[in-house]
């Protein structure tokens, strides 16, 4: 039941009286609440601006305080305008105001209020009576005796004053208005003009990334156009791990400054002041570090390389790859890549990506590479040095060729045949091999034959191979001089030529030695062997005198005094020593005599009792001697060293008599020498005579022919 149910037994004034006083009551709260919301508002403005400028909060931070400002403006507009706005005291309430304000009514028109809207045990007249004295009283009272506007002036002229203020602090700092209104009622990422500005690397939106255990190097550089701070303080966080702290950063210059986070393991949340300029709060993000998983080279190689196609897992240095192949690098990393770079020196090859972890770079093999891979990934990381792989390219060599002849001096009959020891080798393979054969005439008939000798002819005489393309041949190759049909006081130079399979920037071709030969008659060349068996007689000669001696050094050791241990043992040494000397020449001197039988057997010289006086007369004997008579006397002497005092009699003897022996038969063999060299001698002494006799005779004809062009002058 409402109040207007029991105005109906009320006077016309006094219900007029109400009506004003609830109208007027209504209007004045109501302007003293905009007052007092409009206060409120300025206020926060003001508070929102202290904490804004000197702070700078980031944006979640001024995402609450817009919110807690927005949420106080709501409140203070609801408790003091609409709360108000929206009140209806009722008939009493004024009532109670109203003798509050008029003392003179003296509880009549609450009476009367109260009588009338309830069933109380009063008469009528009491009714009537209190209701026309508090109508009489109520005529012509004054509004103002009523309303208290004081407090509507004082809360308007604090508003006012709020007001011109704030007018003020606009007009003089419009840029700072300007500034605190987008940042905190726009939000927009703007700072406040400073004295002191700062400028921060690499934090964009307010946080950064660094790789887990990598240092982070934060750079801050002062405006030089404003003031440079001398000092820059940095305060910061580790919520895992509990540790805070703060430092001054290290000043570079005139106006950059320094600081390095060393080993990140954890996020970091920080801020820094210098001179009135302060940075919101940044954070250091930790990721996992970029890391270049797997590395794969497939090699497509060059046909004549027989190598084909391989693939191999890298781990960086230097890659040795023949001369024109195709090679694809795979690179491929432990997270997704924003970008991947191949630099070679300061260019950069193409690339192509293959998914968000993979790339791959193909590129030819035509000249060493220093290849330097860096990358980037998602989160702005990159490598802490370049991942290097150098590419060496290696040339198609030519083939090396190793040639010596075998059992063949430089002099040849024209039925010789050449054997040439042959070791070559190719990197990839070798496609053919043949001997180079160039022929000439020599000067003179005794002349030695050399390099230089005028070429009339060239040819190239294959040389078969067991196995074609193969890398390495070992092989004893025969050129037969049969079926050249070559005279007397030719010449012939021969080499080995070995041609490779590199048809990309080949063949290429490797050449061995040149070998020369003179070309002289069976008779001659036995003449020049005998020379040298004439060398190797006086050699062997040697070699007995010195086993003589060895004998004779035994003598002394009859001589008791001689025999003492120590002297025995340094006496048989010598004589060991002495015997070592001699089965080595003895051994040079077996070599040469069989070089002279293969020569013999290479030249095809027709003499089956030179080859039997050879064989059994002196290279058998010879290869006994080393074989089995001076291993024989070494042992016999080295026990006589060793054997007890005063009991070297029978070791004694048995050395003297294998020292003997060997004498012996070394005087046999020197006997097979001399009657081959008797027969050899008489040949040569033949042959000197002949030779001086030319040569005689050509000096006759020269001085005759002088004689005739001077009786013609």
């Amino acid at each position: 039941m409402t109040s207007e149910s029991f105005q109906r037994g009320l006077p016309w004034a006094i219900r007029y009286a109400l009506r004003r006083v609830r109208f007027w009551l209504v209007t004045v709260a109501t302007f003293d609440g905009i007052a007092l919301a409009a206060l409120g508002i300025v206020l926060v403005g003001w508070l929102s601006l202290v904490v804004d400028f000197g702070f700078e909060p980031d944006l979640p931070t001024r995402v609450v305080l817009l919110a807690f400002g927005l949420g106080a403006i709501v409140w203070l507009t609801f408790r003091y305008v609409v709360a108000r706005l929206l009140a209806r005291p009722n008939d009493r309430q004024l009532a109670m105001l109203l003798e509050r304000r008029l003392p003179e009514l003296g509880d009549r028109l609450v009476t009367a209020i109260e009588l009338l809207n309830g069933p109380h045990p009063f008469s009528d007249p009491f009714v009537v009576e209190a209701t026309m004295q508090a109508n009489e009283r109520l005529e012509g009272f004054s509004m103002r005796r009523i309303l208290r506007i004081s407090n509507v002036w004082r809360h308007g002229l604090l508003l006012l004053a709020a007001l011109a203020i704030t007018l003020t602090l606009v007009s003089t700092f419009p840029v700072t208005a300007s500034t605190w209104f987008e940042r905190v009622a726009l939000l927009r990422p703007i700072r406040y003009p400073r004295a002191t500005h700062l400028l921060f690397d690499h934090f964009e939106d307010g946080t950064a990334k660094v790789a887990k255990g990598r240092d982070f190097e934060f750079n801050l550089a002062a405006d030089p156009d404003g003031v440079v701070p001398e000092r820059v303080r940095l305060k910061f966080w580790m919520r895992e791990s509990g540790t805070s702290g703060s430092s001054y950063l290290t000043k570079i210059g005139s106006h950059r400054f320094r600081h390095v986070f060393q080993d990140v393991l954890e996020p970091i949340t920080f801020w820094v002041r210098g001179g009135d300029d302060s940075s919101d709060y940044l954070r250091l993000i930790v990721v996992e570090a970029p890391v270049l998983e797997k590395v794969t080279l497939h090699s497509d190689y060059p046909a004549h390389t027989r190598l084909g196609e391989r693939e191999t897992e890298l781990t960086g240095g230097q890659i040795p790859l023949p001369f024109g192949t195709q090679a694809t690098l795979t690179l491929g990393c432990n997270k997704p890549l924003q970008s991947m770079r191949c630099l070679v020196g300061e260019e950069e090859m193409p690339i192509e990506r293959l998914d968000e972890r993979t790339f791959s770079v193909r590129f030819p093999v035509e000249q060493s590479l220093a290849l330097r891979i860096t990358y980037e990934d998602i989160d702005g990381i990159g490598p802490e040095e370049t991942f290097p792989i150098d590419i060496i390219s290696v040339p198609d060599e030519a083939p090396y060729v190793q040639a010596s002849p075998e059992g063949i001096g430089t002099s040849v009959t024209p039925r010789a045949r050449l054997p040439i020891r042959l070791s070559v080798k190719d990197d990839h393979g070798i496609a053919d091999l043949a001997f180079r054969v160039r022929r000439g005439r020599s000067e003179s008939a005794s002349s030695e034959p050399t390099n230089e000798e005028s070429a009339s002819e060239e040819e190239l005489v294959p040389i078969a191979m067991a196995e074609p393309l193969s890398r390495k041949v070992r092989v004893l190759g025969v050129f037969d001089l049969l079926e050249r049909d070559l005279s007397a006081n030719e010449t012939l130079s021969l080499s080995v030529q070995a041609t490779d399979g590199d048809l990309l920037t080949g063949p290429k071709t490797g050449t061995s030695e040149t070998f020369p030969f003179r070309v002289v008659t069976a008779e001659d060349l036995l003449s020049l062997l005998s020379q040298r068996e004439l060398a190797l007689r006086q050699r062997f000669e040697q070699i007995i005198r010195e086993l003589v001696e060895a004998r004779e050094g035994l003598e002394p050791l009859h001589d008791e005094q001689s025999a003492t241990p120590t002297r025995r043992r340094l006496h048989v040494e010598r004589i060991l020593h002495r015997l070592r000397k001699s089965e080595n020449e003895v051994g040079g001197v077996l070599g040469d005599f069989r070089e002279i039988a293969l020569e013999i057997d290479n030249n095809r010289i027709e003499s089956d009792a030179l080859r039997q006086r050879l064989a059994s007369g002196i290279i058998r004997p010879l290869d006994a001697m080393t074989g089995e008579d001076f291993p024989a006397c070494k042992s016999v002497l080295a026990s006589l060293r060793d054997a007890p005092e005063g009991d070297i009699a029978e070791p004694l003897q048995v050395a003297e008599a294998h020292l003997d022996r060997l004498i012996r038969t070394a005087r046999s063999i020197l006997e097979s020498m001399e009657k081959m060299e008797s027969f050899n001698e008489v040949v040569a002494l033949l042959k000197q005579i002949l030779e001086d006799q030319e040569e005689l005779t050509e000096k006759t004809r020269l001085e005759r022919k002088k004689r005739v062009l001077d009786l013609l002058r």
